[in-house]
């Protein structure tokens, strides 16, 4: 995306955030789209690198999310390095649009980064408090 469309994103998201975190007596829907990956330990050190840099700022700056945050899970039962990387939106709507027109894309960068490297799943939730 370019020009006025990234203007418009960030003025939303602003304007979205703005509301989200001044305005404590608004009750908003939240959902939160999680994606739990466990990774290789061979290129665990990567692909956090690679999270963190370049695959959660990209997913942010397509307008759909308000925020996100990665977690690695404690208690790992396999030899793999497991992270949940979480994105909160306000529509399930808004979410199936994101999935739609942006995640194809990311995901076949994930593939072509680290195919057979790790496993994802994914879950939709709603947040209710």
């Amino acid at each position: 995306m370019g020009g006025w469309v990234n203007e418009f994103a960030d003025l939303r998201t602003f304007s979205l955030l703005h509301l989200f975190t001044l305005s404590p007596f608004i009750h908003l829907l939240m959902i939160l789209y999680n994606v739990t990956s466990s990774i290789e330990p061979a290129v665990a050190d990567q692909w956090l690198d690679y999270m963190r840099s370049t695959h959660m700022p990209e997913v942010m700056e397509t307008g759909f999310f308000l925020k996100s945050q990665l977690c690695r899970l404690l208690n790992e039962e396999n030899d793999g390095i497991t992270y949940a990387a979480q994105y909160y939106c306000l529509s399930v709507e808004q979410l199936d649009e994101y999935q739609r027109l942006c995640a194809p894309a990311l995901r076949a960068d994930m593939e072509a980064r680290f195919a057979g490297q790790y496993v994802s799943f994914r879950t939709v939730l709603e947040v209710v408090e």
